[in-house]
């Protein structure tokens, strides 16, 4: 059985008060039981003025994580603080790693790599992987996930992409035992009758739309045509005219992407190519079928409590892990709290929890055939309930 601790301090400029705030709060819980690791996810300026390093050499645990726009745990939401939750357990084992600096092509060793150095750690193979990931101008989120799932051969992942406040991801980064860098992987692997149960929502469905397009060329994460037409002139078509032709400006226009698994996922266009085309957060396959989905503020607040009625339905609720995309944070405008209230007064103290917002998520989902599919997803809110 997994139990969950967790803490947090807003003091990002004296190092051993932050230390002192963390320390002082975990040790008036629960003790630890024989196995323990912890996540971490702050603002980027908890690693520049050395907090986070100077945290995890004080912790008796490893610890994995990432920055992010706003985080929360039970007491304390905000921009501006450090959450940490620790993962403790008496039969579920730890390990974790972190990969060296991806390049902006074949990832796959650096990936391996790390993956073999946190399964030697192990005394079996992981029943569950969070992963840390990182936002890369040069690499999709789908194509690291792809080679995480070849490497743990379908294990499922979840976790959070880095992210922060700037529009490209400029600070974002991953962190393990207070060594954070804007391109590796960190990620942690439980061994262990761990019975994780996923979640996943994205748009509203009253915002998608009813009668689906279909895919008629692309190429890999490029969306060329839709029904045979050129994207941005579909686009028009619909009355979406998206002025983009910077790559770091992403469009908030929710792609939802069905294949032939009937798995429908949640993509964002990056950016718009001269040519017309779109450039994805996932593959675009043709013969999918593609629908128009949109996000406001009903729609993001709609969706996250509904997910969360149905995870609180559960039985059995240890502790709850919640991803959602950051773009649900700014379409919510001035009222950018609003969607981390609902969830917590929800939750109330049914049970611990760890929330911060992510530049992607990743999220098994189940296919046609009920089996779980390791999935990147935007614009989604996820969680996994242990």
């Amino acid at each position: 059985m997994l139990k969950m601790l967790t803490a947090y301090t807003l003091e990002t400029d004296e190092a051993d008060v932050a230390v002192s705030d963390i320390l002082g709060q975990l040790e008036r819980q629960s003790r630890l039981l024989a196995n323990a690791v912890g996540l971490i996810a702050c603002d980027v300026e908890f690693i520049e003025t050395g907090v986070v390093r100077a945290l995890c050499e004080q912790l008796p645990f490893e610890v994995a994580g990432c920055t992010t726009l706003t985080s929360a745990v039970p007491g304390a939401h905000g921009q501006r603080i450090l959450s940490l939750s620790v993962l403790t357990s008496e039969d579920v084992s730890f390990s974790t790693a972190i990969s060296a600096p991806l390049p902006a092509e074949g990832i796959g060793r650096e990936v391996e790599n790390a993956y073999e150095a946190a399964l030697s750690k192990l005394p079996g193979l992981p029943s569950l992987i969070l992963a840390f990931t990182p936002v890369m101008p040069t690499i999709s989120g789908a194509v690291i996930l792809e080679h995480l799932d070849t490497v743990c051969n379908g294990t499922p992942i979840f976790g959070p992409f880095s992210t922060d406040y700037t529009l490209a991801f400029e600070e974002s980064m991953t962190i393990l035992n207070g060594e954070a860098s804007e391109n590796t992987v960190a990620f942690i692997l439980m061994h262990g009758d761990v019975n994780p149960r996923f979640f996943v929502s994205g748009s509203a469905d009253g915002n998608i739309q009813k009668q689906p397009a279909i895919i008629t060329k692309s190429d890999g994460y490029l969306l060329q045509e839709v029904n045979d037409m050129l994207l941005s002139d579909y686009l028009d078509t619909l009355g979406l005219k998206p002025d983009n032709r910077n790559a770091k400006t992403a469009i908030t226009l929710p792609l939802v992407v069905t294949d032939e698994t009937m798995v429908p996922l949640t993509r964002a266009i990056y950016s718009l190519t001269p040519e017309g085309h779109a450039i994805c957060g996932g593959k675009m396959p043709v013969d999918a079928a593609l629908a128009i989905g949109r996000l406001d503020y009903s729609a993001v607040l709609e969706k996250s409590t509904e997910t969360m009625r149905e995870l609180l339905a559960e039985e059995n609720i240890n502790a709850i892990l919640m991803y959602p995309c950051m773009v649900r944070n700014i379409m919510l405008g001035p009222d950018t709290d609003d969607e981390i209230r609902a969830i917590v007064d929800m939750i109330g103290d049914r049970a611990p929890y760890h929330l911060s917002y992510a530049g992607g998520e990743i999220c098994p989902m189940q296919g046609s055939d009920k089996r779980l599919i390791n999935c990147f997803h935007n614009f989604t809110f996820i969680a996994c309930v242990f």
